[in-house]
C-alpha cells in the first residue's frame, strides 16, 4: 500500500506546475466584459411584488478620503408586502493602468415596504470603494477622473445611473517619487 501512494506521489511532484489565474473577471464581471445575459445573473431574486427606484442623487465631485454620500428612493409598485435588495455598483473609467471591470459590486440594502409604500435608501461609499490596490505603489490608489454608480435588483438589472467625478491627491499614473530597490522586496 505505501509503494502505490508513493508511486503516486512521485509521479504528482514531478508534474509541471499547473498556474491558477481568474484576474478580476469572476461571474458577473465576466459577463458584463464578454457581453453574456445570464438565465440569473448576480443578486437575482423573485418577488410577488414589484419594485420601481426613482431620484438617485449622487454628488458631482468628491475629494480625496472624504465620504461619499448616496441615495434614491425605492417604491413598492405591486399589490402585495415585499423585501428588495438594491444593489450600488461602481463603474470605474479613468483608470488605465490595470485591467478594471465595467461595474463592482460595493454596497446592498435589504428594503421591506408594503404596498404603495416608498423609502429613500441611503449609502455612503468610502474612498477605498473607489480604489484599486497598485502593485507598483504597495497600496490602495484611486486615479481621478470620471466613475459611474449604478444601482439596481441584479447586476444585469440596472434602474439606475449618473456620473460622479473623482479628485485625487496624487495621481497613481506618476511615476514614483523615488524607484523600488531590492530592499523593497525583502
Amino acid at each position: 500500500m505505501g509503494s502505490i501512494w508513493r508511486q503516486q506521489y512521485l509521479r504528482a511532484s514531478q508534474a509541471p506546475d499547473a498556474n491558477y489565474g481568474e484576474g478580476v473577471f469572476v461571474g458577473y464581471r465576466y459577463y458584463d466584459k464578454r457581453k453574456i445575459v445570464p438565465l440569473f445573473p448576480f443578486g437575482h431574486g423573485l418577488s410577488y411584488t414589484t419594485f420601481e427606484y426613482s431620484n438617485l442623487r449622487v454628488p458631482v465631485e468628491v475629494s480625496p478620503g472624504q465620504p461619499i454620500p448616496i441615495s434614491f428612493d425605492v417604491k413598492n409598485t405591486g399589490q402585495r408586502p415585499g423585501k428588495e435588495i438594491v444593489q450600488l455598483y461602481v463603474g470605474d473609467e479613468s483608470t488605465t493602468e490595470v485591467v478594471r471591470p465595467l461595474k463592482e459590486l460595493k454596497a446592498f440594502r435589504k428594503v421591506t415596504l408594503a404596498p404603495g409604500e416608498h423609502a429613500t435608501v441611503k449609502i455612503t461609499l468610502g474612498p477605498r470603494d473607489l480604489s484599486y490596490y497598485d502593485a507598483r505603489h504597495n497600496n490602495w490608489v484611486s486615479t481621478p477622473g470620471n466613475f459611474h454608480i449604478y444601482v439596481g435588483a441584479s447586476s444585469a438589472d440596472i434602474r439606475l445611473q449618473l456620473p460622479m467625478r473623482a479628485k485625487a491627491i496624487v495621481d497613481p499614473r506618476a511615476p514614483p517619487a523615488q524607484p523600488p530597490s531590492l530592499l523593497d522586496f525583502f
